[in-house]
């Protein structure tokens, strides 16, 4: 029997999203029982018009219940046409064929902080043997990033460093900031600028440096890099884009490109999927280590332990 729950999270700290704040997050949890198992998805739905496209594909999905096959499983998720619900039904699916994964590397992640607060999150990070860090830039004074960047290493001086802008710098200043930034060794830069047009001349000024994350919005503009000779390394949100059985099927077109999973505001649900996702390119460090970010977390409870996430 498959069945959708919706809950309202509250989450612990507001978050932007297209320019919008929210302080909780509708979410559908699909939920298929059977005599032996009880599997969950999760859709996030945002923008909160999800629920007729939903309630039509569950109706499809349940004519296939009493004859359902893997081939069968897989054509049903190809005819789903919005990336988010797929993103549910991928875990549904996926759950009952045993496609179960644990073991992916993760990076931290800090986002502004006192010093205080940074000193916490960074021997929170070195006693849990994460190694690589995601440090977001962008303040109003490059120096004051510098200034962060060099505490972090003072703490941690064997941290692999990446950087997060969030588009914040125009092409001049992005330009001198990450000269400045070499000498630190960093593996990569998400999107220093806005435009998608600098961030190619960025790439082409520092080959293999930079990331491409906030202009892959849908699975046309993922595919767009994917199959294009543009960027080296591409940060992927699936629950945008689609689920694993999705990827594994992208994972054979991606030739000398580095895919990054990483989570969006998702509940430990998703995020448990997402595990399953970063799998498939498991020679990388995820970003992933956003758990726990809604007061309730009713049906799943994560935590981070020697560099990997658990279930408790």
């Amino acid at each position: 029997m498959l069945y959708f729950q919706e809950k309202i999270y509250s989450l612990k700290e507001p978050i932007r999203v297209s320019g919008k704040i929210y302080y909780n997050n509708n979410i559908f949890f699909l939920i298929y029982e059977n005599c032996f198992h009880k599997f969950i998805g999760e859709i996030s739905n945002f923008e909160n018009n999800l629920k007729s496209s939903l309630l039509n594909y569950i109706h499809s999905f349940s004519k296939l219940e009493n004859n359902l096959s893997f081939e069968n499983a897989i054509t049903f998720l190809k005819s789903i046409d919005n990336p988010k619900i797929e993103f549910g039904f991928d875990q549904i699916i996926s759950n009952i064929f045993g496609i179960n994964y644990n073991n992916v590397l993760i990076n931290g992640f800090i986002p502004f902080l006192n010093k205080k607060q940074l000193s916490e999150k960074i021997i929170f990070y070195k006693n849990n043997n994460i190694k690589t860090i995601k440090v977001k830039l962008g303040r109003n004074n490059f120096s004051e990033d510098i200034e962060i960047i060099e505490f972090i290493i003072k703490l941690f001086p064997d941290v692999i460093l990446k950087f997060d802008v969030n588009g914040a710098w125009n092409f001049e200043d992005a330009k001198k900031n990450i000269e400045n930034l070499i000498k630190y060794n960093f593996d990569y830069i998400e999107d220093p600028v806005a435009n998608i047009d600098y961030l190619i001349k960025l790439e082409n000024l520092f080959p293999k440096k930079i990331a491409v994350d906030e202009y892959i919005r849908d699975r046309k503009n993922f595919e767009e890099i994917i199959i294009s000779d543009l960027f080296n390394v591409i940060v992927a949100k699936p629950s945008n884009i689609g689920g694993f059985f999705y990827f594994n099927e992208i994972r054979k077109k991606v030739k000398n490109k580095r895919v990054i999973i990483s989570s969006m505001y998702e509940s430990n649900i998703g995020v448990k999927h997402l595990i399953n996702i970063a799998s498939l390119f498991g020679n990388e460090t995820h970003g992933l280590s956003t758990i726990n970010l809604y007061k309730e977390e009713e049906y799943l409870d994560l935590k981070i332990e020697n560099n990997f996430i658990k279930v408790i």
